[in-house]
């Protein structure tokens, strides 16, 4: 099948005031709740067979396949996440897909009340949200660093290089995504970070 379908190996639970992502295939998961005081994500690892006691009832299941990134907008937090994908490039240790359907999604059921006006500017700001994830290309790998060159992928073949994650190798320049992520980079949350392309 040429193209994956919703639920590649990854579930994002939302809660009333709490999120889980959770890796099927490895049983990890991340736990993330908002500080009450500055509205921060917090993040806590923890692995399926020994989840949290007070996350509440589950008030929605999105099957995906890759973390985008969050953004904040006037009711609180939002994910986006690839739900469907398609293979770009599949040659030796080379496997890049082209995302094909983005969700964007409150991350939290519990949000803040806005104003009419305000709602308006929230819903035209998921609008140009939504508008630039179906006029842009984005691609994105499991496994190799589409933000370098072959040049520098073979001159950077040491040990370190081949033991650190994709987001650590990879060019700020085209990590696309990078500042939407950053919440999981500075919380050691490396296996929920994938770098993104625009092409």
């Amino acid at each position: 099948q040429s193209v994956h379908t919703m639920g590649k190996g990854k579930i994002l639970r939302i809660y009333d005031t709490k999120a889980v992502l959770e890796n099927l295939d490895t049983g990890s998961c991340l736990l993330i709740t908002q500080a009450k005081d500055s509205g921060a994500r917090q993040f806590e690892s923890f692995d399926k067979t020994n989840p949290p006691a007070d996350l509440g009832t589950t008030t929605q299941v999105l099957p995906f396949e890759a973390l985008f990134g969050f953004y904040d907008l006037l009711s609180g937090s939002y994910v986006a996440l690839v739900v469907e994908s398609e293979p770009y490039v599949s040659v030796n240790n080379i496997d890049m897909r082209k995302s094909k359907k983005v969700l964007v999604v409150p991350l939290f059921r519990s949000t803040r009340m806005l104003s009419e006006s305000k709602q308006k500017d929230e819903d035209r700001y998921l609008q140009l949200l939504h508008m630039s994830f179906t006029e842009h290309n984005f691609f994105f790998s499991f496994t190799y660093d589409l933000t370098l060159t072959q040049q520098v992928i073979a001159k950077n073949q040491n040990q370190k290089y081949t033991l650190d994650t994709l987001w650590v190798r990879a060019d700020h320049r085209f990590f696309w995504n990078r500042e939407l992520v950053l919440d999981l980079i500075t919380n050691g949350a490396d296996e929920w970070v994938v770098p993104f392309m625009s092409a």
